[in-house]
Order: C-alpha cells, then sequence, then structure tokens
C-alpha cells in the first residue's frame, strides 16, 4: 500500500510544482551579433536553462548597480 501512496505523492508533486511560465515572462529584444554567438556557443556548453539563468544573473546583477 505504501508504494501506491508514494505514486500519487510523486503525481502531487509535479502536477503543483510551478512551471517556468508561472515565474517568467517571455520577451523580446535586439542583441549583437557577436554577443548572440558567444552566449549561443556557452549555452551549447552549459545545455537547457542556462540563458534564462544566464540573463536573469546579468540583468540582476546590474540593477543592483544601477540602484
Amino acid at each position: 500500500m505504501e508504494k501506491r501512496n508514494d505514486v500519487f505523492d510523486k503525481f502531487y508533486e509535479k502536477k503543483n510544482k510551478k512551471k517556468v511560465e508561472d515565474t517568467h515572462t517571455r520577451t523580446t529584444f535586439l542583441m549583437r551579433n557577436d554577443l548572440v554567438d558567444k552566449v549561443n556557443a556557452l549555452s551549447t556548453e552549459k545545455g537547457k536553462g542556462f540563458k534564462t539563468h544566464f540573463f536573469n544573473q546579468a540583468i540582476e546583477n546590474l540593477l543592483k548597480e544601477i540602484e
């Protein structure tokens, strides 16, 4: 019986987990080609989610500097 509860617990955990779309907003902007190339090269190395993390961290750091 414990295994069945475990299956349901994992199901509900996954179902209730926030999705990226719940906490982030898609946006579009222009970027210099040389910078795009560098970020894309890094992204290929680092894997899925890297660009989102990279840009959020970069913007957060710059905003802290400005404030």
